[in-house]
């Protein structure tokens, strides 16, 4: 890591180091070339499926052509997989790129933080106002350095570590003059404050990505379906396509039941002074689901030793949950905001909303603060030598 002054400001350059992350990539690396085999054959079964539907012939290698129907539900079962593969291969590409070759420049400005990142040949950049920049905070867990602001927070480098963490961030609190406190007078992103047809305030989460999803489930009922005609046609001169015929219009009648509540309906907190009310808006009307009188901010960690965070609303009566939480627990509470490693978001929702209706917030996430001074103390132990390294490497992970 270097930072320095420059005639644009203050500027910190940051690159993935040490001998360890060239196991990951030599992994990582091992896993594509399984990736490209089996993308290759699964759009090669599915180039030599389309040519056979189109001749009306069979497959190389098949005696006979396929019933239309038991085609259409391979091609579409094809579709799915291979679109789920690709995305895999496209994040695990994109992760090696950026073990082994890539660079976070955040540059201070004295009107604008701006964010240069590089990945592979890849670049982008992102301006942000010194106005909309509310906090600088590290995430202890993964060296994460963050800049929350009036959009959400944003993630400025991952390739800090040791005492360099602590170094970054009071100098980039120093030159953009903010604290390392939270700013709760604002949403988190995703988040959206709405007035409901009777005047009332509610909150909805993801409503631009709800219309997305509705369109894209939308789109997909109507390519099962399409299918499933086509394969009802098929059955008239072959039987034996009959039960994919029928399995795919159950699945397009499935598919078009949720397309419909996607698009139609949504979730929404309604904030009344004292309670907050989960309700589910439809045409046909607003039905109230659950109703909470206190809220609690929960930390966890699952069997992968992930830190999660979570925003419960209490229904009344409910007693204090156990850390982690029993089923029991969980039928007395409704879960508002969940996110690892960083608690940020939902504890500010929580502020939020804590604020808005007069609700009482209970936070109860000493795991959280236990974690932020063991990493503190780990970070000046890091920081003091070969041997402090060596020692910091070698605590046991409950310590971490």
């Amino acid at each position: 890591m270097t930072i320095e002054r420059t005639g644009e400001g203050l500027e910190a350059r940051l690159r993935p180091r040490g001998f360890g992350r060239w196991f990951s990539a030599a992994f990582l690396l091992v896993w594509l070339c399984g990736w490209l085999a089996g993308e290759c054959f699964a759009i090669g079964m599915l180039v030599l499926g389309v040519r056979s539907f189109l001749s009306g012939t069979a497959a190389p290698g098949s005696p006979a052509a396929m019933p239309i129907g038991v085609a259409a539900f391979a091609a579409l079962f094809l579709l799915l997989w291979l679109s789920f593969w690709t995305l895999g291969g496209w994040a695990a590409g994109y992760h090696l790129l950026q073990i082994i070759s890539s660079e976070d420049r955040i540059l201070v400005r004295h009107d604008a933080l701006v964010l240069h990142r590089r990945i592979g040949p890849f670049r982008s950049t992102r301006t942000v106002p010194r106005s909309e920049i509310a906090a600088i905070y590290s995430v202890a867990r993964k060296n994460r350095i963050v800049a929350e602001t009036a959009a959400g927070t944003i993630d400025l480098t991952m390739h800090a570590a040791g005492s360099e963490v602590a170094a970054l961030v009071a100098a980039l609190r120093e030159a953009l003059g903010t604290g390392g406190e939270r700013d709760e007078t604002f949403l988190p992103k995703d988040w959206r404050e709405v007035i409901d047809d009777e005047g009332r305030t509610a909150l909805v989460h993801l409503e631009d990505h709800r219309r997305t999803r509705g369109r894209i489930a939308w789109g997909l009922t109507i390519l099962v379906a399409g299918l499933a005609v086509a394969s009802a046609r098929g059955a008239r001169a072959d039987a034996g396509g009959l039960p994919a015929a029928c399995g795919l219009a159950l699945l397009a009648l499935a598919l078009g039941w949720g397309a419909w509540r996607i698009s139609s309906t949504r979730r929404e907190w309604r904030i009344d002074p004292g309670r907050l009310v989960l309700r589910r808006r439809s045409a046909r009307g607003v039905r109230e689901l659950f109703e909470a009188r206190s809220l609690e901010f929960v930390a966890t960690t699952d069997s992968d030793d992930d830190r999660w965070y979570t925003l419960y609303a209490v229904a009344p009566g409910a007693p204090p949950t156990q850390v982690p939480p029993r089923i029991a627990d969980l039928r007395l509470r409704r879960k508002i905001a969940r996110a690892m490693d960083d608690p940020s978001e939902p504890r500010r929702l929580g502020a939020w909303i804590a604020r808005r209706s007069g609700l009482r917030l209970d936070d109860r996430s000493p795991a959280d603060m236990k974690a932020v001074s063991l990493a503190d103390l780990l970070g000046r132990l890091e920081a003091s030598g070969c041997l402090g390294r060596w020692l910091a490497k070698r605590l046991p992970r409950e310590s971490r």
